[in-house]
């Protein structure tokens, strides 16, 4: 019986052990993000988040009747391309194109060094990472306390939009569904 129950252990250690934490995740994150390797941001973000940032630059795109917002984040084609699109290709395109946009961040996160100071978990589907980050712009130092939320997902912990993040495309997706209710005939 021991030797079963030994047997077992030893078939099911390498599935329990090559389970990512979400520090792990989190780190590997951020090193993708100064990289400038959004296809593993990507990776690393649970798909609710890539769905939505996708469904978000799919109503953008649609709005857009001068191809300018397709131009800039999606290297031209059309929303019917975007529409086809993966969410997590999508996803990887939209944040790697915003900041790029901002020459300013990109720097920043250049010269950022994290150091992770916990996880307070929610249950055992919900982490939140409490990361310090200090970089330097232009001489000075900046210091920043960031929380990063990570949902479990189908093959591991995955990142969560941060709640600014989420709360400004949902005002934004409602201001223009307003906005197109008040052009309505």
């Amino acid at each position: 019986m021991r030797f079963l129950l030994l047997l077992v252990a030893l078939v099911l250690a390498p599935s329990v052990l090559a389970q990512d934490t979400p520090e792990a995740v989190a780190t590997r994150m951020f090193e993708a993000m100064r990289a400038g390797n959004f296809d593993v941001v990507a990776a690393e973000t649970h798909p609710d988040a890539q769905r939505s940032i996708h469904d978000f630059a799919l109503m953008l795109a649609e709005r857009d009747t001068t191809g300018i917002f397709m131009g800039m984040f999606f290297d031209e084609g059309t929303p019917g391309a975007l529409r086809e699109l993966p969410p997590e290709q999508a996803y990887a395109r939209f944040i790697g194109a915003a900041l790029r946009l901002q020459p300013a961040v990109m720097e920043a996160l250049q010269t950022m060094r994290a150091t992770i100071l916990g996880t307070v978990y929610e249950g055992d589907s919900l982490a939140h990472v409490v990361q310090r980050s200090v970089t330097t712009v232009q001489g000075v130092s900046m210091t920043k306390m960031e929380v990063v939320s990570f949902k479990r997902a189908e093959n591991g912990w995955k990142a969560l939009l941060k709640g600014d993040i989420a709360a400004m495309t949902e005002l934004i997706r409602t201001q223009l569904s307003a906005t197109n209710e008040d052009d309505a005939p």
